[in-house]
């Protein structure tokens, strides 16, 4: 497990274990307590990335911890998070962008078998959870008709340089569209997906069809339909 990213904190903090300062560990974790994880840390001579490092604080036996999604994908082998001796920190850093906004979870103790077409999504994913010292989250709902269906919830990471988002704000002034949810059967696949569409104020079937159409594939997925039908797109997770 090639590793050549490291948090400067981090150093720091494994330099004073070593000297033997005592509290060095417990100061550490207050300072996660009130800023939050992940750990952002600016790159020498380099405006345009920051440092990302993950954090797990482990209360019990822990095996491995992973990274998924967001910068580090899915591959499971490759993303294990270090282990800091003598203590309950687990630890991965990565090299992002500073103007990065996604989404991950942490998999403590994952099977760390690569996903493939026969896997039994429900069943590989039940580990994965959102980060526990990372408030900010982004849900996706259960699907009421589902009983065996669960909500999705994972953690957001969103770096200094981010876009701002002012649209995703309810506005008064501003007349709002509609979303409905559809269900889109596939025989090529032999399933069933959620389908979210989104039209604009005042959009009627017996208009004229609009221009633009938007479409997003993954669990957060909402559709601009400007002719009027429903894409059976697959909707892989992001």
């Amino acid at each position: 497990m090639a590793h050549s990213v490291f948090s400067p904190r981090l150093v720091e903090l494994q330099r004073q274990i070593e000297a033997g300062h005592a509290g060095a560990l417990d100061t550490f974790w207050r300072e996660v307590e009130e800023r939050g994880a992940p750990l952002i840390e600016p790159i020498e001579d380099d405006d345009q990335n920051m440092l990302v490092t993950f954090l797990w604080r482990a209360g019990e036996e822990v095996r491995n911890v992973v990274v998924v999604g967001g910068i580090a994908g899915i591959r499971f082998g490759e993303n294990q998070m270090e282990h800091v001796p003598n203590t309950d920190l687990w630890c991965r850093t990565y090299r992002a962008r500073k103007d990065m906004r996604t989404t991950y979870w942490l998999a403590p103790n994952d099977s760390l078998v690569d996903l493939d077409e026969a896997t039994d999504w429900r069943a590989r994913t039940i580990g994965w959870q959102r980060d526990p010292l990372n408030p900010r989250t982004f849900v996706f709902p259960k699907d009421e008709d589902d009983p065996a269906d669960q909500e999705s919830v994972r953690s957001v990471l969103e770096l200094p340089g981010a876009p701002p988002q002012p649209w995703i704000v309810p506005r008064s002034d501003v007349p709002a569209g509609q979303v409905e949810l559809h269900r889109v059967h596939s025989e090529t696949l032999g399933n069933e997906y959620r389908v979210w569409a989104y039209t604009p104020p005042n959009y009627t079937t017996s208009g004229e069809p609009y221009g633009l159409l938007l479409l997003f594939d993954g669990c957060a997925c909402m559709l601009v339909l400007p002719d009027r039908t429903l894409c059976d797109t697959h909707l892989a997770d992001l």
